[in-house]
This record gives C-alpha cells, structure tokens and sequence, in this order.
C-alpha cells in the first residue's frame, strides 16, 4: 500500500500510518510513505519524511529517492516500513 503524508494534519499523520499498518497493510506487507517535493538536505527547513516517521517510533526499513523534474532543489522520496 502506499499514501503520501502531505494532506494529512502534521498531528494526526502517525494515528494514520497505525491505523494503515494495523488494518490495511497485510501481514508481512509493506507501507509505502512517498514524498513529491521534499528539500534536498542541504535545503532542509524542517523535519524530513524519515525523520519525521522514525520521530512516531517507526522503523524505516528502505528508502529510495530521484530529482525532481521540474525544481533541482527539490526530491521524489519513497520510504517504507515493513508490517
């Protein structure tokens, strides 16, 4: 299963990756958590996906990122989190 974060209210993001991890994801399946526009680290503002996940008491079990298109100050990132 993947969801993105970004339209979710930052308080109830990890209430949501439990519900999906407790009821959607099978058994021995995976989240997907994908971000369409993150900062690249040097331009980091806040927080990064990973750290925000690993920060609810996650365990980020992969990662994988490109360039975005359009912006080169900006990443497609994807983690994961094994069920």
């Amino acid at each position: 299963m993947r969801t993105g974060l970004e339209y979710v209210p930052l308080r109830r993001r990890a209430d949501l990756m439990r519900h999906l991890l407790d009821h959607a994801v099978a058994a021995g399946g995976r989240l997907l958590i994908g971000s369409f526009s993150e900062e690249q680290p040097g331009l980091l503002v806040e927080e990064s996906l990973e750290e925000q996940i690993s920060s609810w008491g996650f365990v980020v079990s992969g990662r994988t990122e490109r360039p975005h298109f359009d912006d080169e100050r900006l990443l497609y990132k994807t983690i994961w989190i094994d069920a």
